[in-house]
């Protein structure tokens, strides 16, 4: 029986395959310093696993770099269909901040959408006596990418087009601060319009307005006063006069650039800068006391700090074909010569590019 056993014992032992641990090992791996030495291992190859990047993860390519800026200039040219398809296909239009297109007299609405539908980046749009445009235009603009960045307008002489487009479509202009829409024939209703809404207006121009009077002139730009710096009012002679400019010269104290011309009621600009200085005298005493309040914090009655004044001092002056000398402008020189250093008025064809403030 001993023998039997042992055979068995024998022949058990021979067949056991080459992947199977013995029994002795198997209860040696449940010991626990084995169990720690598999727990590590595992753990470092959870962490490696955690630390490799998997396709999903990976970062996106950084985004392409904004197109360069440039300007175009058309002044007067004549152009056709060609011309503008050409610039759409190579790809002209995203790279303008400025397009001139003043007096392309055969430049129509559907001409013009080619190249503008393209112009992702404009914020300069010049269509100046351009007279073949309509209001229609107009409403298609608002359609085009270059009214989420359009800044400044000029409609100036466009015939086609009236006040009443124009403040709907400058409505839908979130970004517009500056419009040029002279030679339309505003009314004061309609200027008052253009000066409520909640635009930062830095330049206005609605000459050649015959109907607009000096009172509504008053109260529409008293509106504007805080930002306007450039207002063109030339050729309106039923409003502009000698009072008007004194009013204006208070009320707006950061006019820069200043277009009279043809207004012939006007013979000095000695009242703008009187309003300026009466303006200037006003900030200084505003100032003062707001800084006597907030600096005199100690409660001793003394201040700390000084206060300075805001109001601009630069005017430049176009005045052709008003009623202006030059012995007029040396008196004016003479009665402000805090601001003869920075005043100059124009009163022939001189001047061209003067009054550019970018």
């Amino acid at each position: 029986v001993v023998l039997h056993n042992n055979n068995n014992n024998d022949n058990n032992n021979d067949n056991h395959t080459p992947n199977e641990e013995p029994e002795e090992d198997r209860r040696r791996s449940k010991t626990p310093l084995a169990r720690g030495k598999k727990k590590r291992k595992r753990g470092r190859a959870a962490a490696a696993a955690a630390t490799t990047p998997s396709p999903s993860s990976k970062s996106s390519p950084p985004p392409p770099p904004p197109p360069q800026l440039g300007s175009l200039s058309l002044h007067n040219c004549a152009i056709a269909d060609r011309t503008m398809e050409a610039m759409r296909q190579a790809r002209v239009g995203p790279h303008l901040a400025v397009l001139d297109m003043t007096g392309m007299q055969n430049m129509g609405d559907a001409l013009i959408g080619t190249l503008l539908m393209t112009c992702t980046n404009l914020q300069r749009l010049s269509i100046k006596n351009c007279r073949r445009l309509s209001s229609a235009f107009l409403h298609k603009l608002v359609q085009y990418p270059c009214s989420k960045t359009l800044t400044s307008l000029d409609v100036g002489g466009c015939v086609n087009m009236t006040p009443d487009s124009i403040l709907e479509v400058v409505e839908q202009l979130p970004h517009l601060v500056e419009l040029n829409a002279g030679g339309l024939g505003w009314t004061n209703d309609q200027v008052l319009q253009l000066c409520q809404l909640p635009h930062k207006w830095t330049g206005l121009g609605i000459g050649f307005s015959s109907a607009v009077t000096s009172e509504g002139l008053r109260q529409a730009l008293s509106l504007v006063g805080p930002s306007l710096q450039r207002l063109a009012i030339p050729f309106c002679e039923g409003a502009v006069d000698n009072a008007l400019l004194g009013y204006l010269g208070k009320a707006l104290p950061f006019v820069a650039v200043l277009d009279i011309r043809g207004n012939t009621n006007v013979n000095t600009i000695t009242g703008w800068l009187d309003g300026r200085a009466a303006a200037r005298l006003s900030s200084r005493i505003g100032t003062t006391t707001t800084a006597t309040a907030m600096e005199d914090e100690d409660g001793d009655g003394n201040t700390h700090g000084s206060s300075g004044s805001d109001v601009e001092d630069e005017l430049f002056v176009l005045a052709r074909y008003t009623s202006i000398h030059n012995n007029s402008i040396e008196d004016t020189k003479r009665i402000h010569p805090l601001y003869a250093p920075r005043f100059v008025c124009i009163l022939d064809g001189e001047g061209s590019g003067g009054g550019i403030r970018r």
